[in-house]
């Protein structure tokens, strides 16, 4: 009977972890943007295995907002966990030209997810834009659950 109860106090406390771990991002896509919404909404997808959604909401009701910004500079783009995922539009051309959209957006809401860059290897979290995948490593899923 121990036995029993002690296995189902951990289903009932894994069924309540796993509610808690859930992570929805409403995600605001400026109208006119040289992205698509489904550019934002694949990269965010990329998130899905650790408990992560994504749908579009209005400016209003978002928490995650993606903008475009122009800068002279080598960056692709930059995210932050205050919400702000930004996409240079001066590099943006490049990242279409080597299919990399979905990403460098994932990359970016990785960051928006409070995960900092991965060193070496090939990974969602790469530092390196060219050794990125579209889709969440083990690196990635380790990174995430230690971020938390």
């Amino acid at each position: 009977m121990k036995q029993v109860l002690g296995v189902m106090v951990l289903f009932f406390l894994g069924c309540g972890d796993a509610e808690h771990l859930r992570y929805d991002l409403a995600v605001y896509v400026a109208p006119g943007e040289m992205f698509t919404a489904g550019d934002v909404m694949a990269g965010c997808a990329a998130w899905a295995p650790v408990g992560v959604t994504c749908s579009l909401a209005g400016e209003a009701d978002a928490n995650t907002w993606v903008r475009a910004y122009e800068k002279t500079e080598e960056y692709w783009a930059r995210g932050s966990a205050e919400g702000l995922v930004m996409v240079n539009v001066l590099t943006w051309a490049s990242v279409q030209r080597e299919h990399l959209e979905a990403a460098i957006l994932g990359h970016e809401f990785g960051h928006r997810l409070g995960v900092g860059h991965l060193a070496g290897g090939v990974g969602l979290m790469t530092a390196s834009p060219t050794v990125r995948r579209p889709e969440l490593t083990e690196r990635d899923v380790d990174a995430f659950w230690r971020s938390r």
